[in-house]
């Protein structure tokens, strides 16, 4: 196998890729915008992939079928990734308020894109209308490599690449102006700086180019990688109380009321919270009691559950700091993303939470709710 030097920086952005996969599926890919970033990033490391091959195909004229094999993958990796891009925007760090069907219509859209376009290169090709082959060596940190020689389809698409990551780069800005919480902020903040290096990068060294016709070293798979260390950071630091919607095992018939605030004592709100979590409704609940103690009285299991304690760890958080205090709404509203109606206990009777506190964080979890869901509040 020949590894010229342009196969090292292609190589770390590959390991690179591989490291946020593997991590976003260990975060738990159904947790809200997981998905995108996952999907986003597993496009990446194709593409990386690709190039790699590309790379290790020798200097012409060593192996131009491999290095064709390459330009077909990278190329798949290419027309994913703007797809995913809009993805991501959509849904990350927030979901845009956009009707479900709509938001799915226009996912199938811009994956239906990727993959036709796709086709449309692969059946040229056989129809001897070759538009990406291993044909175009050139120099890259002072080596002879397979390059790509692109056609009109392959320019259309690093186009299409290039407007869908501008069309992120604009639409962060929009997000941070509808959000005040500062976590929420700090998210898009991160994701904003990631998108804006590896837009920068590749349209030097990728996009202007292809267009161009002009051999240079592309920068495209390590800018991403730089990207995804940006959003990595933004899942491990504001991502890790987020939560997947579950149902109890149904044991129980009690109809779901109207969506708004039910004040009740503890006890009461306890016992409504648990009847209509096994009734079948997605719920979810923060108490000021011990999360197994809860669980093992009322024979949760699948619920999630966050503990207002004094001291935040795994599922509990302490609202007397600014940022676990933003958790509890920030929570709320990303389960609202994935669930029409949910059923939220609020149960804010710890001792280091005093009345103050408590109206400032019941009133952050009225402007997220918007009125929608049954938050139940325990007095």
């Amino acid at each position: 196998m020949w590894i010229p030097y342009a196969f090292w920086p292609t190589f770390v952005a590959s390991v690179i890729s591989i490291f946020l996969v593997i991590y976003i599926i260990r975060a738990d890919i159904r947790k809200a915008g997981n998905m995108a970033a996952f999907l986003m990033f597993f496009s990446v490391l194709i593409w990386s992939i690709g190039e790699l091959i590309e790379r290790i195909a020798g200097p012409p004229p060593a192996d131009k079928e491999l290095a064709y094999f390459g330009a077909r993958f990278l190329f798949l990796g290419i027309a994913l990734v703007s797809a995913t891009f809009i993805h991501f925007a959509i849904d990350y760090p927030y979901r845009i308020k956009i009707g479900a069907k709509l938001r799915t219509e226009i996912l199938y859209v811009v994956y239906a894109v990727s993959i036709i376009g796709w086709i449309i290169d692969a059946i040229s090709d056989f129809l001897g209308h070759i538009v990406i082959v291993g044909e175009s060596p050139y120099t890259a940190l002072g080596q002879t490599i397979w390059g790509l020689d692109p056609g009109i389809i392959h320019k259309v698409y690093a186009t299409w690449l290039l407007l869908t990551a501008l069309f992120l780069l604009v639409v962060l800005p929009l997000k941070l102006r509808n959000v005040k919480m500062k976590i929420v902020r700090m998210q898009i903040w991160f994701t904003f700086i990631g998108i804006l290096i590896a837009f920068v990068l590749v349209t030097i060294t990728g996009y202007a180019p292809v267009l161009l016709g002009i051999a240079m070293y592309p920068l495209t798979t390590i800018s991403f990688s730089i990207f995804g260390v940006f959003i990595i950071y933004t899942i491990y630091r504001y991502r890790m109380f987020l939560v997947v919607p579950a149902t109890e095992e149904i044991e129980m018939h009690e109809k779901v009321p109207e969506p708004g605030f039910y004040t009740m004592p503890r006890g009461e709100a306890f016992r409504r919270f648990v009847n209509l979590a096994k009734s079948g409704h997605k719920a979810l609940g923060f108490i000021s009691q011990k999360i197994d103690v809860f669980r093992e009285k009322y024979s949760l299991k699948a619920t999630p559950i966050f503990q207002i304690a004094e001291n935040p760890g795994k599922d509990k958080l302490n609202p007397q700091i600014d940022e676990q205090r933003e958790m509890i709404p920030f929570i709320i509203s990303t389960f609202m993303e994935e669930v029409e109606n949910p059923v939220i206990l609020l149960d804010l009777s710890a001792k280091h939470v005093d009345d103050k506190l408590r109206k400032r964080i019941l009133n952050e979890v009225r402007e997220v709710a918007g009125g929608r869901g049954v938050l139940i509040v325990a007095s």
